[in-house]
């Protein structure tokens, strides 16, 4: 098989982690972007921002697939990364992304449970204006059936 000179060649090892951090960290800016539109329910921002939060997953995904590969063949990254001559900054980069990707984590998992609370809350409303079911409120026991004399608006 040929070498094919035009296929795209893997980065250096720095100059992955450099990247795969830059592209974190604008991942865990547009996370926090969508919160603040799904929070505004501002349709327009979040159509963009989930874009561009599929585009970030996209780049991390690829740059991440030599990592998985290394992994493969060489065991946890920690320790191949001590072994290399510039050992130091890799170790210090890896750690540093460690950190970004858990907090890209937990800012999408809030950003799953406020989509899900407005899913509820459409849900609900949905319910009362049909007349299905019964309003919930909150008590003592937490939320409970309230018949409230819901009544059916209409039809379409």
């Amino acid at each position: 098989m040929s070498h094919n000179p035009w296929a795209p060649q893997p980065l250096p090892m720095t100059e992955n982690l450099r990247q795969q951090l830059e592209h974190t960290r604008q991942l865990l800016q547009t996370l926090d972007s969508e919160k603040q539109a799904l929070l505004a329910d501002d349709a327009d921002v979040l159509e963009r921002v989930t874009a561009a939060k599929s585009g970030s997953a996209d780049i991390l995904r690829r740059l991440g697939e030599p990592l998985l590969r290394l992994r493969a063949t060489e065991g946890p990254l920690k320790d191949y990364f001590a072994r290399l001559p510039e050992a130091a900054r890799l170790l210090a980069d890896w750690e540093e992304l460690q950190t970004l990707a858990q907090r890209c984590q937990r800012a999408n998992q809030e950003n799953a449970m406020v989509l899900e609370v407005r899913h509820r809350q459409v849900r609900q409303t949905l319910a009362n204006l049909r007349g299905d079911v019964p309003q919930q409120t909150y008590g003592r026991s937490g939320y409970g059936a309230v018949a409230l004399g819901g009544q059916r608006l209409g039809s379409a």
